[in-house]
């Protein structure tokens, strides 16, 4: 239908236009010739006055070719912009149509995505529960949502994306378990530097954080250690007097080897005086 409108009711009656400009080469020459009159023109005091007036009429002279041209071409636009205006106003009744038939189709088309969406996440799930890891972090490329993109291209890209995601928890895994048994070693508590590597640090990183913080630690530790002096049960802050009881108390820990390791270097790490003994 819409082909034989064209063909048979857009019926136009346009002939090509033509602009002439009677004697241009006439019209050229005088102005190129009354411009190289002046061309090397040097202004001087005594001229002054003279050589602005004749820059006054270079620029009348062209302001009358521009108003010219504007005016030719106003009246040779005019025939063009009210066929534009015709056929806009023709168009018109289509547009409206086009836009309610594109909302209707548009909701199919994302209806398709969200069912594509769906399969491609169950696939994601699947696959990662088979594997044992987490498809928490696994996103889906808006591409693969595409309808040119097929379910072999998509299940292929999706697979690549498992097994890099595999691969860096499974890098995350073990660097956590680095940065844990290094903090035992030292025995600091490992938490905050765990957490370090879930947000994407390396262990390596972290241990070297991890043996900065301690240095500093027992840098002020021993700091301290040297600005305190014990008396009797007190213990005194040689640089602001501060008074402190010290307690003695008897305590029986019941534990693994590595325990009370890891026991000692906490009380070490937080200047507890202890001795220690079999029982």
């Amino acid at each position: 239908m819409a082909n034989e409108i064209l063909t048979q009711d857009v019926a136009v009656d346009f002939k090509t236009g033509t602009i002439e400009l009677n004697n241009a080469d006439g019209l050229k020459k005088l102005v190129a010739d009354y411009a190289k009159k002046y061309e090397k023109l040097v202004v001087t005091e005594e001229s002054y006055s003279d050589d602005k007036k004749v820059r006054t009429d270079l620029n009348k002279l062209k302001k009358a070719l521009e108003d010219k041209r504007k005016e030719i071409k106003r009246a040779y636009n005019q025939p063009l912009n009210e066929f534009e205006s015709l056929i806009k106003e023709i168009e018109a009744p289509i547009d409206g149509v086009t836009t309610n038939i594109k909302e209707q189709t548009d909701k199919f088309d994302q209806q398709a995505k969200d069912r594509k969406q769906q399969q491609i996440q169950s696939f994601i799930d699947e696959v990662c529960s088979n594997k044992g890891i987490s498809s928490e972090n696994i996103q889906i490329d808006p591409r693969w949502l595409n309808k040119s993109t097929s379910k072999k291209q998509w299940q292929e890209a999706a697979s690549n994306a498992i097994e890099i995601a595999e691969a860096d928890q499974q890098r995350v895994k073990q660097d956590i378990q680095m940065v844990k048994t290094f903090a035992e070693t030292i025995g600091v508590e490992p938490e905050g530097y765990v957490y370090q590597v879930k947000k994407g640090s390396n262990a390596n990183d972290v241990i070297q954080r991890m043996q900065n913080d301690l240095s500093i630690k027992q840098a002020k530790q021993e700091a301290r250690k040297a600005n305190t002096k014990e008396v009797g049960n007190k213990r005194v802050d040689l640089t602001t007097g501060e008074l402190e009881n010290l307690i003695k108390r008897q305590i029986l820990f019941t534990g693994t080897e590595k325990q009370f390791e890891q026991l000692k270097r906490f009380m070490n790490n937080n200047n507890i005086q202890f001795v220690e003994g079999d029982k």
